[in-house]
């Protein structure tokens, strides 16, 4: 805006103009908490932060509880630096690409429907020296997709009760203790890095537990579970197990050959 040849009140009043315009245009370039920066609550359930959901207002506690969906938007970072972080939904729970959730003690997922961590997501909880976390779907599948990595310092507790559970490229480490994988139906499990010093449980309800294709890295004296309940097959072709004595490998039913 331009202001020529016009006395004082004119000049104050176009730089006032001019000031409120481009204020106007600085609003109109800023993004929408909603879908731009903070997790949402997918009210609408069409799977994406729009405008007909709401910010996820997480307590001052670490926790945030809904009946909804809660979706953690592409490199959004949510962090409790000494307490628990706490998401509870009843229906899923999603981190897009490159989301972290942190905090100093635990991090407790609990999904009525699926949880999803996108590629190089994270699920991080290892300050304290019992850090640990906690991904539970009650009615769900979980997938821990390329990249994406949960890590405690103390424990990894990993529960899928009626669904199935798909780690591809991931890494899921306990610095310290354990993993603890169960999945009521089938679990596959493949091209990713696990590590729990003391004892890792990969158990499935269902008929297959595929296992390939991982580097395992458990304590010499430590011990490594896998089983299918249904009874089928467990296939551990490729699997490295690195440092944990054989015999303290124990597979159940008896891994189909390479």
């Amino acid at each position: 805006m331009v202001v020529r040849n016009v006395g004082h009140m004119g000049r104050v009043l176009g730089n006032g103009l001019i000031a409120v315009c481009f204020g106007l245009l600085a609003l109109v370039a800023l993004p929408s908490f909603a879908w731009g920066g903070v997790p949402c609550v997918d009210v609408n359930g069409d799977g994406v932060c729009d405008s007909g959901d709401i910010t996820a207002e997480i307590l001052d506690d670490g926790h945030f509880s809904t009946p909804h969906s809660i979706l953690i938007p592409s490199g959004v970072s949510l962090v409790v630096k000494d307490g628990t972080l706490s998401l509870s939904a009843g229906g899923k729970i999603s981190l897009g690409s490159k989301a972290t959730l942190k905090a100093g003690l635990d991090v407790a997922l609990t999904a009525g429907g699926d949880i999803v961590l996108g590629p190089n997501a994270t699920v991080q909880a290892k300050k304290d020296e019992f850090g640990s976390v906690f991904l539970t779907s009650e009615n769900g599948n979980i997938s821990l997709e390329d990249g994406s990595q949960v890590v405690a310092r103390y424990g990894v507790s990993v529960e899928v009760l009626a669904g199935e559970l798909t780690v591809s490229g991931a890494r899921v480490y306990s610095l310290t203790n354990y993993v603890d994988i169960f999945a009521g139906q089938n679990v596959t499990i493949n091209g990713s890095s696990l590590r729990a010093p003391g004892i890792l449980t990969v158990q499935s309800g269902g008929t297959l537990v595929e296992f390939s294709d991982n580097k395992v890295t458990v304590a010499a004296d430590g011990l490594v579970l896998l089983s299918a309940l249904g009874g089928s097959t467990v296939n551990v072709c490729g699997t490295v197990f690195k440092k944990i004595d054989p015999a303290n490998v124990l597979i159940d039913p008896e891994p189909d050959p390479c």
